[in-house]
């Protein structure tokens, strides 16, 4: 009695579905394509995608960091130019006051040299410290402009040659209003 209630109840939906204008062996054929479709779009399109994101996400990061570390340089060579203009001044200042104590008698004349040797090394200093300065500066902005470079490389990448050129144009539109 069992078996004829499971048959009559599959029967019976079969022909309910019928009714309704669904055939059965349809659904689970859509059913089936649907699971297949589902899982090669996973396994091949949604996998790489998402580790292409995450590839792009890191090396976005990793260029921050670069130039936060690019920075806390600057502001080391600045402290150091700042320090090292203060010792000059110090120099300066020590190397004067040992002239006045030295030579009483020729104190105009002694002073005068002094404050020209003073005025040299300060001269001198701030030579080095312009020129380290400078150096200090060309290499960060070759990091910079490497930096960026890449940067726009990276999200220009993907776009078409129309594309890119559209914005490179009006990216020097807006830079030549800003300057």
């Amino acid at each position: 009695m069992l078996f004829y209630d499971i048959g009559y109840v599959i029967c019976d939906t079969r022909l309910l579905m019928e009714k309704l204008g669904i055939n059965p062996i349809g659904l689970l054929a859509q059913i089936i394509n649907f699971a297949i479709i589902f899982w090669v779009l996973k396994k091949f399109l949604y996998g790489p995608v998402l580790k292409i994101l995450n590839d792009r996400k890191t090396k976005i990061e990793k260029s921050i960091e670069d130039v936060k570390k690019i920075e806390e340089r600057l502001v080391k060579v600045e402290e150091e130019v700042k320090k090292r203009l203060t010792q000059a001044n110090d120099q300066a200042i020590v190397l004067i006051q040992e002239t006045k104590s030295n030579n009483r008698k020729t104190e105009k004349q002694t002073l005068e040299i002094a404050e020209q040797q003073a005025k040299r090394i300060i001269q001198k200093a701030d030579e080095r410290i312009i020129a380290k300065e400078k150096q200090m500066m060309s290499k960060l902005e070759g990091n910079i402009s490497d930096l960026a470079a890449k940067m726009v490389e990276k999200v220009l990448g993907d776009l078409s040659d129309d594309a890119k050129q559209q914005i490179t144009k009006n990216a020097l539109i807006k830079a030549g209003q800003k300057v």
